[in-house]
């Protein structure tokens, strides 16, 4: 029965993941097209920033929501709800370090990035590409940590909120990638490079908005965790053995 269940819960996440994929992909085809209309040109900032900022993410987290998802999967198996509290604080923690790091080395040399990534280049573009990476810089700080989120309750197989997160993120995005662009081209009528700015900001508002949700849904959640850990007898792992591991 046991293995039965596991089988399932292993389908069921699968299915739910590509749902959520699914859903997210068809969302993004939606906003190509208008704000490539609205960018024109300028969209090559929001290209060549994207491609920075996917490696940097790929860097800084370097497979560590995984880890998060493993390690809370192996303690909550094991009954040790304390142990899966103190992944959920050292993650949090040690993601949140890491995107500080990333996100002022990033601010206090772009000006000397822009100019090893795009040499010749006159002084507007150089201006508008640093602008674009330091909007981008934020997103830094709210997308790992926003991982680490999804980590955690991909370790409790709550699959649902996993794939409902995804949608969301893409959601929040795209609503004020095209409503602030719409606004500053059509209504304030300013330079096509707004309308980069506004979809390079949208990663962070996005990433910050689905972190709001996961906050209003611990609430809810958490303090069941909390009073299975409120009865545990066994010792649980300390912060160090949680950070080693």
């Amino acid at each position: 029965m046991d293995q039965r269940k596991k089988k399932q819960s292993i389908i069921y996440g699968a299915l739910t993941g590509t749902v959520g994929i699914f859903l997210t992909k068809a969302l993004g085809l939606i906003y190509a097209s208008p704000f490539q209309a609205m960018a024109g040109d300028q969209m090559i900032f929001y290209t060549n920033t994207y491609q920075i900022y996917d490696f940097l993410l790929m860097v800084s987290l370097s497979g560590i929501p995984f880890a998060i998802a493993s390690l809370v999967a192996k303690y909550v198996a094991r009954d040790d709800y304390q142990t899966v509290l103190g992944i959920r604080k050292i993650s949090n923690f040690m993601v949140g370090c890491i995107g500080i790091v990333i996100f002022v080395l990033l601010v206090l040399n772009s000006g000397s990035i822009v100019n090893w990534l795009a040499p010749g280049r006159d002084a507007v573009y150089l201006a508008k590409y640093q602008t674009c990476l330091i909007i981008m810089a934020f997103a830094l700080l709210t997308v790992p940590l926003l991982s680490a989120y999804r980590g955690f309750y991909q370790g409790l197989k709550d699959f649902g909120v996993y794939a409902f997160t995804q949608v969301l993120e893409q959601i929040i995005r795209i609503s004020f990638l095209l409503g602030m662009g719409c606004l500053a081209i059509y209504v304030f009528h300013q330079e096509a490079i707004w309308s980069v700015y506004f979809a390079v900001a949208s990663m962070s508002v996005s990433a910050l908005g689905t972190i709001i949700f996961f906050l209003k849904f611990d609430r809810k959640h958490l303090p069941q965790l909390k009073a299975k850990a409120s009865q545990q007898t066994d010792t649980p792992k300390t912060n160090k053995e949680i950070f080693k591991e």
